[in-house]
């Protein structure tokens, strides 16, 4: 049984983390969750902060819902009243317990302190984090995901060494863990 795994709004924002991680998901190397609260926010970000075009945005994000239709996690509301963590990000943690995920991945650690995830027994993760430990479960898998990634774009980039520049302000070791298994490293 795959790992249950609930994004953030923060990594379901911008690309091209929202991008790998979809796509690793779509592969099935892990389940991803979120909640109705959340995908509001990361749909808020992507075009108030990102500047993404309102209409693309709202395309992608019904996309997802359409392309993972289990992904949604309901009825968590009540719970968000009894979480500990950071009062912004109690929704995040509600979902994962009402869903009994086993991991958050966020780019907001400091949200979720390890006394207010102790008694769910949910870990929480950068996005950088976690796409290393996907990199060292399953290389041949991630390569296949980052080809696949790159082959979709309509300017691609002109090399490896340049592809893992566009993932480093997010993901840096897992840039540099790209880095490395295209050099053959």
């Amino acid at each position: 049984m795959r790992f249950t795994v609930v994004l953030d709004a923060c990594v379901l924002a911008p690309h091209p983390l929202f991008d790998v991680l979809l796509r690793m998901a779509y592969r099935d190397m892990f389940t991803p969750l979120w909640s109705e609260q959340i995908l509001d926010e990361a749909y808020r970000t992507a075009v108030e902060k990102l500047g993404v075009d309102a209409g693309k945005a709202a395309h992608r994000f019904a996309t997802m819902r359409e392309i993972f239709p289990d992904a949604s996690v309901r009825g968590h509301e009540p719970l968000i009243p009894a979480m500990t963590n950071h009062p912004k990000d109690r929704h995040v943690l509600a979902a994962a317990v009402r869903a009994r995920a086993a991991l958050i991945v966020t780019s907001n650690l400091k949200d979720f302190p390890g006394e207010a995830l102790a008694p769910f027994d949910i870990v929480v993760k950068s996005p950088d984090e976690f796409l290393c430990d996907q990199f060292e479960l399953d290389q041949n898998l991630t390569r296949a995901v980052l080809e696949e990634m790159w082959a979709g774009y309509s300017r691609p980039p002109r090399g490896w060494d340049e592809f893992s520049r566009y993932m480093e302000p997010a993901t840096p070791e897992f840039a540099a863990a790209i880095r490395r298994m295209m050099s053959g490293h």
